[in-house]
């Protein structure tokens, strides 16, 4: 039957165009290199600080990351910095994670057109039972944040 036939040809394109994926990311991943910085920690605020008090926070280290959502603000930050921080936030601190890893995973340019490496990263990570407990991008760099118990784990699946 002519349905059949088709039906039987479109799955066969389709697992041959998941494996030319698959061995694309494969290639951009092995073109990857790690950075991997560690004694980091993770504060997570409420929305009510001041754009002010964010400013001195950042003058701190140009190193600290802050994101700003719409339920709060993270910042991540060596521990060098930690007391300094947490004196500037007091009351506007609902979470501190310490003992993180920065993973800085930095790709060739192509990885803005190569569909699904992101995704690939992170089943790879929590398909073993790895959490990640911040990411963010920039350009050619993607950036993970994971428990320091994690990095060994981590670096066996992405090296």
């Amino acid at each position: 039957d002519d349905f059949d036939a088709v039906l039987i040809a479109l799955r066969r394109i389709k697992e041959e165009l998941k494996k030319d994926s698959f061995l694309k990311i494969n290639k951009l991943l092995k073109e990857t290199s790690i950075k991997i910085e560690n004694k980091i920690v993770v504060i997570i605020t409420d929305n009510y600080v001041h754009p002010d008090t964010l400013n001195e926070i950042k003058k701190l280290d140009p190193s600290i990351i802050i994101i700003e959502g719409h339920s709060g603000k993270t910042i991540i930050s060596s521990n060098l910095n930690k007391d300094k921080i947490e004196n500037r936030l007091k009351n506007n601190i609902l979470k501190i994670q310490d003992k993180q890893v920065k993973i800085t995973l930095i790709s060739p340019e192509n990885l803005e057109v190569i569909p699904g490496v992101i995704s690939h990263i992170y089943s790879l990570i929590s398909e073993n039972g790895i959490n990640i407990t911040e990411t963010m991008s920039c350009f050619k760099d993607t950036i993970l944040i994971i428990h320091e118990n994690d990095l060994q784990g981590t670096m066996e699946l992405l090296g």
